[in-house]
């Protein structure tokens, strides 16, 4: 897990969280500075239960030592938002249990109130994203 840290090269906070749900409780933290924040938004909770993987695969995955869904991820983001925050990517995205879309809706849907000019943007797993 990276916490936030001002770039030396521009003083640009960012923050990269590729956290676990059970991480959620420990990095409820301010964000000041940080202006980009990619955080993870793994997958659709109802995708996840009634998809191809293995019962326990989609075990781990929903378990606290597991990956963040669309909606925790949301979850996470009301509680992050601050004055500085420019720009949110959702990242880690599963092929299987996501679609590109989703988090980018709930991630927008999250910040409608606090910050509703922040843009979301999705990291693609084939593919450069650039974040203007």
């Amino acid at each position: 897990m990276d916490l936030p840290l001002p770039d030396p090269a521009d003083g640009v906070g960012r923050g990269v969280f590729p956290l676990q749900q059970e991480d959620i409780a420990v990095v409820q933290l301010p964000l000041a500075g940080v202006r980009l924040l990619a955080l993870e938004s793994n997958h659709d909770g109802r995708m996840l239960e009634t998809g191809p993987y293995p019962y326990v695969v989609k075990q781990r995955i929903a378990s606290a030592r597991g990956h963040l869904s669309n909606a925790q991820a949301a979850e996470y983001l009301r509680g992050a938002v601050h004055g500085d925050l420019r720009h949110v990517v959702a990242m880690h995205i599963s092929q299987e249990n996501n679609t590109y879309r989703l988090p980018r809706e709930t991630l927008v849907a999250a910040l409608a109130d606090a910050a509703p000019a922040v843009p979301v943007s999705v990291a693609y797993q084939d593919r450069l994203v650039t974040i203007a």
